[in-house]
């Protein structure tokens, strides 16, 4: 929480508007009315933060000294003052529009208006430089740039200076870039005078703050501010919308060609060419009608409209020519009243003389859009108006009311609590804290009490609970009297696995490896190169003498060997001979998730049972597979589907078959198990084995995202040195008990697809048998008349495209979330990288496919590598303290 510290002599204004409090530091934010008791100050020196008031001088007490400041507070306070600046916006907004509306004339009106707007523009700047003295935060705030627009663009009014009041309409012209100028200017002053909206939002918030004496009271102090702070920002939220679309929305008709009317215009051209014919004429015979009756139909084209000629200035009737007299009669028939008022009168120019006009009277138009423009201000005021109000009402009820229900029991759960916090914490302090907690608002007391509840649920925690550690240092008499007192409840074990202590180890002949213990220690292992029983001795290695196996001997959860040998041939014969799903597969995988745990230190945070529990689960993760996948299961009604409901029926079944294998003394490997322990491993294969369906795959890699971005700081400090393990990351991390399962699900579904994951010559070798596998089912497809899978037509699918793709879209979101989640499996995401590369290579050895094809491709690749960009670790962090 913020402590803003206000130097000697300084004056922090309270949240109440009064002058002259202290901040001080007994508590975070507290407000002190000075006296005459000193209040203590922080021991560190305060900062001193240059604000942009402050650089002008606007903080400055020698240009605004508290009584200056006192006197403007109470004058824009009052009524009179508040009376007089809402009759001069009124004025404003709507007085200007009244002189075209009642049709005054120019001579006798238009210096009252101007007088009235000139006083009016100076309330405007008078009321500025009072609340620029009276509030700080008014001081280049939002309101205080509207209020500058708003009253500077009063010039837009006054006549003598950019008003248009006195000057004759214009219609048209022939001169564009003036049309342009003109609408811009008028586009300028709509926005202007836009701003003054501001002032009327200040009134609705001004109205909100009178609320009723009773109202008032019901309020708490702290929801009142809360409530008053957010009328204001919404406030100015509603202003700067509204302003933001009376002002722009006209800029867009800004270089558009005007909407006028050419009628004028049109009709002078054919008064000028009438009145030529006439003359002509008139020659000849001394005298014409012809302009005469051109007059008349002119004065009959305007006779429904509601603008219309008033007198044609010019075109004499009587007209020297050669010694002899022509008339030519019209200009006498149209001789009507003038408007009073000069902008209602529009002047059209002769082309045949500078000094010929036709006059036309615009008093309804002028009026008419004086009136809708009225209509639009009040319009916007009124919505502007009601949207604050009905802002502030759904505020009040689903912030404030609630907020000011739950301040106001804060101060009764404080003083309930307080004592039985003191007590359980057994934190010192006394009536001291209990006086700083007095002193608290109530947001603050908030924070107090969920600070102590902290402390109350870590006095709970450790007030019964003994661990592992802490039981082993104990006495018999110790542990005996904690057995007396609660039995079965004290002790919390570090680790669910009970280590050896019951079960007694047992030799264990070590075999001679067919490959070096180097290799099987190592993502290099090739599998597929073994014989049948080979690699029987290379799990049974995993199992019983690996640095993993030595661990899981130790904790007495293995059978002997001749068992664990049976229960490997039972599962080798279950497996069917496909080229993909058979036990080669089956081995490969099981030394796939040997190696994670290996690579993850999982001896240090895993539970033995677990680790045994998921290579067993890797053994028959896939067993009694039959060469086709769920979708194939369900779209013919396979037993299995109908068995298992549609829902993952391999995987089931898959689970079902190790089971029916352990049910069997002969080959129980889990024999060693109580009933519980036997409970928890089924819970563990059951599970992995089911998220092996690639159904659940991207479920999986949003959840590994999740446990990634949960602890996203330790996993990138950690991956800076992968291989010293930070204590705060085994805690958070992995060490997790809600982590648990996912990690155990994770290691069994990233090794079942981590063929790309390998050397590309392991790589290989397995996409060419997966795929043989997935065109035999597209060939059933085909044959049963099904719809074949994306990737199941031999005819149509291209080996290394498909693998291209394979890896971009299932494997590499998987690879990428476990390795920020897990650093040391980094050289995994290196292998699949470099595969993904040889695969383009293959790819266009093979296809020969164009450079714009290549292009994409090599596009694809690199955003595959590019996924694991890792921000940079925090180098420091600050913690927050209220003091």
């Amino acid at each position: 929480m913020a402590v803003r510290v206000v130097e000697e002599g300084g004056e922090a204004p309270s949240p109440e508007g009064e002058p002259g409090a202290r901040r001080c530091a007994t508590g975070p934010g507290i407000l002190h009315q000075k006296s005459g008791s000193t209040a203590s100050m922080p021991a560190q020196p305060p900062k001193r933060v240059i604000t942009f008031n402050q650089f002008f001088g606007l903080g400055n007490t020698r240009f605004f000294s508290k009584r200056k400041v006192g006197y403007a507070r109470k004058i824009v306070a009052s009524f009179w003052f508040q009376s007089v600046m809402g009759g001069s916006l009124i004025f404003a907004l709507f007085g200007g529009s009244f002189w075209p509306i009642l049709d005054l004339a120019d001579q006798d009106w238009n210096d009252l208006r101007d007088l009235l707007m000139v006083i009016v523009m100076t309330f405007f700047g008078v009321e500025i430089m009072l609340l620029c003295i009276s509030s700080t935060n008014y001081r280049f705030s939002f309101f205080f740039w509207m209020d500058v627009l708003g009253t500077v663009s009063m010039v837009f009014e006054v006549s003598w200076m950019l008003g248009d009041i006195g000057r004759n309409r214009d219609t048209t012209t022939a001169n564009s870039s003036n049309m342009i100028l003109l609408r811009t200017t008028r586009g300028a002053k709509l926005g202007a005078r836009a701003a003054r909206f501001s002032k009327m939002v200040k009134l609705v918030t001004l109205l909100h703050k009178r609320q009723s004496d009773q109202e008032q009271k019901q309020r708490q102090n702290q929801p009142k501010i809360i409530s008053q702070q957010l009328m204001q920002v919404l406030s100015a939220k509603v202003a700067f919308l509204t302003i933001l679309v009376v002002m722009i929305i006209p800029l867009f008709q800004i270089g558009v060609f005007p909407e006028t009317d050419f009628s004028t215009k049109a009709w002078v051209k054919l008064l000028d060419k009438e009145y030529l014919m006439a003359k002509e004429e008139a020659v000849v015979s001394n005298r014409s009608h012809i302009f005469q009756d051109a007059v008349v139909r002119f004065v009959d084209f305007y006779a429904d409209k509601n603008y219309f000629p008033f007198e044609i200035q010019g075109y004499d009737e009587v007209v020297p020519f050669d010694g002899a007299v022509l008339h030519i009669p019209g200009r006498s028939i149209l001789q009507l009243d003038a408007p009073q008022r000069a902008q209602n009168i529009a002047v059209i120019a002769s082309g045949l003389q500078s000094d010929w006009h036709v006059l036309f009277d615009f008093r309804d138009p002028s009026r008419n859009e004086e009136l809708q423009g009225l209509l639009l201000i009040a319009f916007v005021i009124v919505v502007m108006v009601m949207f604050s109000f009905n802002l502030n009402q759904i505020l009040d009820e689903i912030v404030v009311v609630p907020l000011g229900r739950m301040l106001g029991s804060v101060r009764e759960m404080t003083r309930n609590i307080w004592s039985q916090v003191h007590a359980m914490s057994g934190s010192g302090g006394g009536d001291e804290d209990k006086n700083a907690v007095d002193g608290l608002s109530e947001t603050e007391k908030l924070e107090y009490i969920v600070h102590r509840l902290a402390k109350i649920s870590q006095a709970v925690l450790k007030r019964h609970a003994v661990n592992a550690e802490e039981m082993a240092g104990l006495s018999a008499e110790g542990k005996g009297v904690l057995d007396l007192m609660q039995p079965d409840a004290m002790v919390v074990r570090l680790e669910k696995d009970p280590g050896g202590w019951s079960r007694p180890t047992q030799e264990v002949e070590v075999p001679d490896l067919p490959v070096a213990a180097e290799l099987i220690d190592s993502w290099a292992l090739d599998v597929l190169s073994l014989m049948p029983q080979e690699r029987h001795v290379v799990v049974g290695w995993l199992v019983f003498h690996s640095h993993l196996g030595n661990w899981l001997q130790n904790a007495g959860w293995l059978p002997d060997a001749g068992l664990f040998r049976r229960f490997q041939e039972v599962v080798e014969a279950g497996y069917m001979n496909h080229s993909y799903h058979n036990a080669i597969h089956a081995a490969d995988v099981c030394h796939t998730v040997y190696r994670v745990m290996a690579e993850t230190g999982a001896k240090e945070w895993l539970s033995s049972l677990d680790a045994y529990a998921l290579l067993v689960a890797a053994l028959c993760h896939d067993i009694g597979h039959p060469g086709v996948n769920n979708a194939y299961l369900v779209e013919t009604g396979h037993e299995l589907a109908l068995r298992y409901n549609d829902r993952s029926p391999l995987e089931n079944m898959h689970c079902s078959k190790l089971f029916e294998i352990v049910a069997d003394t002969n080959t129980d490997v889990f024999c060693r198990l109580s009933q519980e322990e036997y409970k928890d491993v089924r819970k563990v294969c059951v599970a992995t084995i089911l998220h092996t369906d690639n159904a659940n795959h991207y479920q999986m890699v949003k959840d590994v995202n999740v446990l990634y971005e949960l602890s996203s700081a330790v996993c990138d400090r950690q991956a800076e040195n992968p291989r010293v393990r930070l204590q705060q990351y085994d805690d958070e991390v992995l060490r997790s008990a809600d982590n648990r399962m996912a990690f155990l699900e994770l290691f069994l579904h990233l090794a079942d697809v981590s063929n790309p994951l390998k050397p590309f010559n392991i790589c290989e070798a397995w996409a060419v048998r997966v795929l043989e596998e997935f065109f035999l089912q597209g060939d059933l497809e085909k044959k049963q008349g099904i719809p074949v899978g994306m990737l199941n037509d031999r005819v149509t699918i291209n080996q290394a495209q498909s693998q291209i793709g394979f890896i971009e879209f299932l494997v590499a979101p998987l690879a990428c979330a476990t390795v920020k989640l897990l650093p040391t499996l980094h050289p995994l995401w290196r292998n699949m990288c470099t595969n993904s590369e040889k695969w383009r290579d293959v790819w266009i050895t093979q296809s020969k496919p164009d450079a714009e094809e290549i292009a994409k491709v090599e596009r694809r690749i690199q955003r595959v590598a590019d996924s694991l960009a890792r921000p940079q670790a925090t180098q420091s962090r600050r913690s927050v303290q209220t003091q």
